[in-house]
């Protein structure tokens, strides 16, 4: 996706958002995931 691009649009189920807000959402759901993993 070019930086030029701000909307990420899903071609699954066609949810629309702010890519920088989609992008934090990813962060924080990884962060999540590894602490749960290493405790």
């Amino acid at each position: 996706m070019p930086l030029k691009e701000r909307t990420f649009n899903c071609e699954s189920c066609g949810n629309s958002m702010d890519r920088d807000l989609k992008a934090a959402i990813n962060l924080s759901r990884l962060a999540k995931a590894r602490k749960l993993t290493e405790g």
